[in-house]
């Protein structure tokens, strides 16, 4: 199990380390090499366009480490919303590619989140998975910090904010509770003598779209479809 949790910090730290490589765009370099990836399938362009929004990848994916998930995976999951942005984007339209990647980051790792929790136990409707990914934040701006249940006026406050009914907000608060138990003492637990686990680990969905590290001959390395 060792070797596996050494092999995900490096690739994080050497993801934040070729982040830091790139500087960040003006609009008008952004819209230049935004046009050449449209427009002539420049994969130069592409690069620096996606290298340049990196650091906002793992600024994004931070936000959500509060779901008992590797933030090297929701990194991993967060780019291949970057690359589906990229792809997308038009920057004829005039706005900046951040506030429209912004949105395809957040989509796709909440989409990873959803699928590793199991929508079976969330719940399927919009309601409920508004529940799913505003509760903490909603709980902290009540001053509701403990782990186990809430203040009524808190779960009566929640619930008509959100209109999902006290019940669901209720059985909501209780998994996440279980599931940031479970994920810190998985984080303290000792692999067993065969090297296994008894914690689960995460499965990261097969996606239509993906993207890998390139290496080309000078040594350079750049984050790109495939």
């Amino acid at each position: 199990m060792q070797p596996m949790n050494v092999k995900l910090d490096s690739t994080l730290t050497r993801f934040v380390e070729e982040a830091k490589r790139y500087p960040m765009l003006t609009p008008e370099r952004e819209r230049e090499i935004a046009t050449a990836w449209r427009e002539r399938k420049d994969r130069a362009a592409l690069d620096e366009l996606v290298g340049s929004h990196l650091r906002l990848v793992v600024k994004i994916a931070r936000g959500f480490i509060g779901y008992g998930l590797p933030l090297a995976d929701l990194v991993a999951e967060g780019n291949i919303g970057l690359m589906q942005a990229a792809e997308k984007f038009e920057p004829a339209r005039g706005f900046r590619f951040a506030t429209y990647a912004m949105w395809w980051i957040r989509a796709s790792i909440q989409e990873y989140i959803l699928h590793s929790w199991s929508l079976v136990k969330i719940g399927t409707t919009a309601a409920q998975k508004k529940l799913f990914f505003n509760l903490r934040r909603l709980k902290a701006r009540l001053e509701e910090f403990d782990q186990g249940d809430m203040r009524p006026e808190t779960v009566a406050a929640i619930a008509k904010e959100l209109d999902v009914p006290e019940g669901e907000v209720i059985e909501m608060n209780r998994r996440l509770a279980a599931s940031t138990t479970r994920s810190t003492r998985c984080s303290v637990a000792r692999p067993t003598a065969n090297g296994s686990s008894s914690c689960p680990t995460s499965v990261r969905p097969k996606r239509p779209w993906s993207a890998t590290w390139r290496k080309d001959g000078g040594g350079a390395t750049s984050w790109v479809p495939r």
